[in-house]
């Protein structure tokens, strides 16, 4: 019986693994298009895709820390509501301008999902499934990251760009509705002394958004090198004040203390900067260089996350039952070797 509610809570929490991956990898494919219906040039219609990673990881830290504080289902249900509007709002942006401000809020709400859906794992599972309940989420994450090639490409070939962003609307109605009806979360206090790093948030912010565009203007424009330069000098900034802070808004300690823990952040880090970077590249040059259509486009994406999906489950049983360090390990050599390859 409590394997069954364990799997019936895995609903909400699958659900909204899905919906962002997916409605990244979609979107990739429906680049060229935007450009065309908007007129607009290469690097314009790049921030469609820029302005939401910039706000997703600009604000992951500050709500997984009040989430902490103040309820990680009320955070995931607020994070699903204000990506599902976005996704409404975007695909009736009348111009590109419009479209990068939902871009953006929907983001925002992406932030609020990835702050606490992992985490809401570990809060409800006992260590003896846990593992296995990472690995549903994560192949249901590669699942959306799958289906986003070939159903956005068929999407986008039959009813234009626009029906990606109704139908990410659709599957986030019914996250929200999951959350409501079945998602439990367990009870946690949290002592009264316990505040909020206001400081600590506002030079994360800074910093992260200040890297994340001078990194993308650096070879258009020549302020974008002061511009990464203050968010590196804000960046230390961050650091120091979070070593005073006496409830910082990132344990540092978590790093300099816990070497597994900052080694997978670190791993993670280099894995996913290596293999959406290839994903993001592959598919403006099958269309604008090998002259293939989104749909075509998205079948010959489709495999390297299709395995993932196909995989990731079994990875997680195989890590309540054996070192996730070694498996790691392995997952981390296959996909360098793939990527010479």
């Amino acid at each position: 019986m409590a394997e069954k509610i364990s799997y019936r809570q895995m609903i909400p929490l699958g659900l909204t693994s899905f919906i962002t991956p997916f409605m990244s990898s979609s979107l990739n494919l429906s680049i060229p298009s935007i450009s065309a219906g908007f007129s607009a040039g290469a690097v314009s219609v790049g921030w469609v895709i820029t302005i939401f990673l910039l706000f997703s990881t600009a604000f992951s830290v500050p709500f997984g820390r009040i989430a902490d504080l103040y309820g990680k289902k009320r955070f995931l249900l607020s994070g699903a509501s204000v990506f599902t509007a976005a996704s409404l709002f975007c695909g009736m942006a009348p111009n590109l301008p419009v479209l990068l401000i939902g871009r953006a809020v929907q983001g925002f709400g992406a932030s609020m999902i990835f702050a606490t859906a992992m985490a809401l794992i570990s809060a409800i599972f006992p260590p003896s499934v846990r593992g296995r309940m990472m690995g549903i989420s994560v192949t249901l994450t590669y699942l959306g990251l799958s289906l986003g090639p070939v159903l956005g490409g068929q999407l986008n070939h039959y009813f234009g760009w626009r029906s990606i962003f109704f139908f990410s609307m659709g599957a986030g109605i019914l996250a929200c509705l999951a959350i409501v009806l079945i998602l439990k979360e367990p009870e946690q206090r949290h002592p009264d002394h316990i505040s909020l790093d206001i400081p600590g948030i506002f030079l994360y912010l800074a910093a992260i958004s200040m890297i994340l565009y001078g990194l993308t203007e650096l070879t258009s424009h020549s302020f974008a090198w002061l511009i990464l330069a203050g968010g590196i000098l804000v960046s230390v900034l961050f650091v120091r004040h979070e070593l005073r802070a006496p409830s910082p808004l990132l344990n540092l300690s978590l790093f300099t203390g816990n070497r597994p823990f900052a080694l997978s952040n670190l791993a993670a880090l280099l894995n996913y900067g290596a293999s959406y970077s290839v994903s993001y590249v592959l598919s403006i040059y099958l269309q604008n260089v090998r002259g293939f259509t989104p749909r075509s486009a998205g079948l010959l994406l489709i495999t390297a996350p299709a395995v993932q999906a196909l995989f990731s489950g079994f990875a997680g049983r195989l890590s309540d039952r054996h070192s996730p360090y070694k498996l790691a390990s392995s997952g981390m050599a296959l996909s360098g070797l793939g990527i010479c390859m």
